[in-house]
């Protein structure tokens, strides 16, 4: 049986960086229509701009990422557009909701990450740390983080709108070590703490 879940409604930085962008874009836009509305030539700068940006937010939207689906022995994450990931289930070592893992920080000067959310390699920190998880971020809201460590040492974070459903729909289907891990390690730790019965 196949799963899917939705992508988590936009973050406070992404809802920032996407309504900045088209704010930006929906500005550039008019300098350029109403010249031509008014039978003039607009400023070549305005058009270059506008131009700009409208190719940054539509690449920025078809990389966006739609949906998950867990799919046979994948977890499969939809774009808006063409081009899917794909994890295989048996490579992830743990799956962990983490609300409060940290924010998502783009790695390069003039990365797109925020503007639709993010879809590629990130930063994940709080304010105070001093060391910041270095990730694949798929998602768009970091209250929603799914944190999956994989067995090659990589990290992945996606962040669909019901975090604890896909963690244990990933635990059900994966290997049973997996889906147990957590509990394991709590009943190894009651099992050792337990005192034996005296013999009467």
């Amino acid at each position: 049986m196949n799963h899917t879940f939705q992508v988590a409604r936009y973050g406070t930085m992404a809802t920032v960086w996407t309504y900045g962008f088209l704010l930006i874009f929906a500005f550039y836009a008019m300098l350029v229509i109403v010249p031509l509305v008014n039978g003039s030539t607009p400023n070549v700068m305005d058009v270059a701009v506008a131009v700009l940006l409208a190719a940054l937010i539509i690449y920025a939207w078809v990389r966006s990422v739609k949906r998950y689906r867990i799919e046979g022995d994948h977890l499969v994450i939809e774009r808006a557009g063409p081009g899917r990931v794909h994890i295989t289930l048996d490579k992830i070592e743990t799956a962990e909701f983490q609300p409060d893992l940290g924010s998502f920080y783009n790695t390069r000067p003039f990365a797109l990450g925020g503007l639709f959310g993010w879809a590629g390699e990130a930063r994940v920190r709080k304010p105070t740390d001093i060391q910041s998880l270095e990730a694949a971020v798929y998602g768009t809201n970091p209250r929603k983080a799914v944190l999956l460590k994989l067995k090659d040492g990589r990290s992945v974070i996606v962040t669909p709108e019901d975090p604890e459903a896909l963690v244990a729909a990933l635990r059900s289907r994966t290997p049973k070590w997996l889906a147990s891990r957590s509990g394991g390690r709590q009943a190894a730790g009651a099992q050792r703490n337990r005192k034996p019965r005296r013999k009467k």
